[in-house]
């Protein structure tokens, strides 16, 4: 039986599908990258906010703080992000962009850009921003949802 609940499960199912192929689309169009697809979403979020902490990073992604310091040391090592001191605290430094990270991260979003102004073509204008709408809705509902069925 077709229900909201069942159609908001489906979108979920969708969602999960649409992540995995454009982490193997962005694999594919950066296959020469010397970095992960990980290490490359945490370029991009400084790209877009600019400076950030561990915790930050790892708030905003979803995921633990020593995933995103594993990745952020290897992003130091290849000279991609810098550590800079936080005066706020002592333990949580802020990481930054170097411009060869900026450079690197600009290149991929020119390359990905470049992919999604060809695929923007199968849809209206109205389309894209109801999906957009609905997404950003479900990310908030789901960001306060306690966990507990009602």
């Amino acid at each position: 039986m077709l229900n909201k609940g069942n159609l908001l499960k489906d979108i979920s199912f969708q969602i999960r599908g649409l992540f995995h192929r454009l982490a193997l689309t962005g694999e594919s169009l950066h296959a020469q990258s010397p970095i992960s697809i990980a290490q490359r979403a945490i370029l991009e979020s400084m790209y877009i906010s600019g400076r950030q902490t561990i915790p930050s990073l790892a708030k905003n992604r979803s995921v633990s703080r020593q995933f995103i310091q594993k990745n952020v040391n290897g992003l130091t090592r290849k000279k991609f992000v810098k550590i800079l001191e936080n005066p706020e605290h002592k333990r949580s430094f802020y990481i930054e962009l170097t411009d060869a990270g900026r450079e690197l991260i600009g290149e991929f979003i020119k390359k990905e850009n470049m992919v999604f102004q060809e695929l923007a073509k199968h849809y209206s204008l109205i389309e894209l921003e109801n999906a957009l709408s609905l997404l950003k809705r479900f990310d908030k509902h789901l960001q306060n949802y306690d966990g507990k069925a009602k």
